[in-house]
């Protein structure tokens, strides 16, 4: 619900993996909100791919949690398969797998 109104219904995993609106992704958590360009179903930023340097690692089990900063600053966290770990520091390239990503114009 966003100021009474309903925003989506679906079960977690609908919710997570396919938020209706950038509220909606915001409010499960995880989400970052990146420049970039919408061309159709296709997102990439500015160079299509994004440097950045590992700044903290952690272990989910199944999935592991990487802090990272891109180079203007901005922190990004990423989720990824647990055995690809990644040390502080670390120059780290990102690539997006085009889900769950939600657009919206400026």
């Amino acid at each position: 619900m966003n100021e009474g109104v309903i925003e989506q219904i679906g079960t977690p995993e609908d919710l997570s993996r396919r938020p209706v609106s950038p509220f909606v992704a915001d409010f499960v958590g995880l989400s970052n909100v990146l420049d970039g360009i919408a061309r159709g179903i296709l997102f990439t930023d500015a160079g299509g791919g994004m440097d950045a340097t590992a700044v903290a690692s952690s272990f989910l089990g199944s999935l592991r949690r990487t802090v990272v900063r891109a180079a203007d600053g901005t922190l990004i966290a990423v989720q990824h398969d647990a055995s690809d770990r990644r040390e502080a520091d670390e120059a780290v390239r990102l690539r997006f797998a085009g889900y769950p990503v939600v657009a919206r114009s400026r």
